[in-house]
């Protein structure tokens, strides 16, 4: 049995953005055992997924900590060792690199597959094609992310066109329950807000006021029943918008982790949000989604999926500066972002309909 390792460590927008890549190397390797290489922050999503038979979890929360605190350096450096130890034992046939730097390097240096594939030089970084014997040059035409990463599989000689099809990461179905539970009552669609990004995005941020009038507009025009989304350290702001849209709005049930996360999105009618990892869940999910973009291109990082849509007002900018919002994004006025919420959420209503008259 071939044993593949499938390196995409992170970041989470890539790590989902890398899942139709997947989905078309087990369509081609159907009796391969495939494991993906990840970040531990983000292999909870990928745990139970049907297309991997193994998630090899890469520590490095233990290695950060070492680093932040020198004194568990040791520590840390013990558990990488384990790990990249642990690689080479397992005797891969072949690797995937899909990150193109340091990190991944490691991984596929400790792998000794006997091939392994990763993008050419001007499509890496810290010179991690070195140690690979197959180089792939993405075409012009795999500007997108996705595209990008299934453009690796034509060294494999493996179809790199999208799949019309993408398994979404594994629910936990008790999760799923308990957070349904814990939404408001009434029968009018759910939307979630998502105002945060992280702080080496808070170019991306929109302003809490306009996605207090969204929310206001939306439960004016459809009876929406809308939940502002936040994550660790970032309830002030979910509860800012909240108090902003007077009542049109309210803090979304906590999410401890990632896994909470995916159950909560999975019941959106609608989710909203800038370019952020969150905004990629709630898309792989198969939920509807609404982007909203400034300083990153849409054609690269757009969302994907058949009911997801990007607003952009303004080009990205020459040169971002991460210190404060773009003025990109405050080109985007609410106006812009409630049709095609109200779209979205039409067509969600018809298509139940048709399934309740059927």
């Amino acid at each position: 049995m071939t044993r593949v390792l499938f390196v995409r460590l992170s970041s989470l927008g890539d790590v989902l953005f890398a899942l139709p890549a997947l989905e078309r190397l087990r369509e081609g390797m159907p009796e391969a055992r495939i494991e993906w290489a990840v970040e531990d922050r983000f292999s909870p999503l990928l745990e139970g997924h049907p297309r991997l038979d193994e998630v090899v979890v890469y520590p490095r929360k233990a290695w950060s900590r070492g680093v932040r605190r020198p004194w568990l350096l040791p520590g840390g450096a013990l558990h990488l060792a384990r790990h990249f130890a642990g690689l080479r034992r397992r005797r891969y046939d072949l690797v995937l690199d899909l990150q193109g730097n340091l990190k991944s390097a490691l991984h596929v240096k400790a792998a000794g597959a006997a091939r392994n594939v990763a993008f050419a030089p001007g499509h890496t970084r810290e010179g991690s094609h070195l140690i690979v014997n197959g180089r792939v040059v993405p075409p012009p035409t795999a500007v997108h992310r996705v595209d990008k990463f299934l453009s690796l599989l034509s060294a494999l000689d493996l179809p790199t066109s999208r799949p019309s099809r993408t398994t979404p990461p594994s629910l936990d179905e008790e999760r799923v329950r308990r957070m349904r539970e814990a939404l408001p009552g009434g029968s009018g669609p759910v939307v979630f807000l998502h105002p945060a990004t992280s702080g080496w995005g808070r170019d991306k941020r929109w302003p809490p006021e306009r996605f207090a009038a969204l929310a206001r507009s939306l439960r004016d025009a459809e009876s929406a029943r809308v939940l502002v989304t936040f994550g660790p350290g970032e309830r002030p702001l979910a509860e800012d918008v909240a108090s902003l849209s007077h009542g049109a709005a309210s803090p979304a049930p906590a999410t401890a982790t990632l896994r909470d996360l995916a159950a909560l999105l999975s019941l959106a009618d609608l989710f909203v949000g800038a370019d952020t990892g969150v905004l990629h869940l709630a898309s792989a999910l198969g939920r509807p989604v609404v982007g909203l973009y400034g300083p990153t291109d849409t054609a690269v990082y757009g969302p994907i999926g058949e009911e997801a849509l990007a607003v952009r007002k303004a080009p990205p900018p020459a040169r971002r500066d991460r210190d404060r919002v773009s003025p990109s994004m405050l080109a985007i006025d609410v106006g812009d972002v409630a049709p095609p919420c109200r779209s979205l959420l039409e067509r969600r209503r018809s298509k139940a309909t048709g399934k309740t008259s059927s």
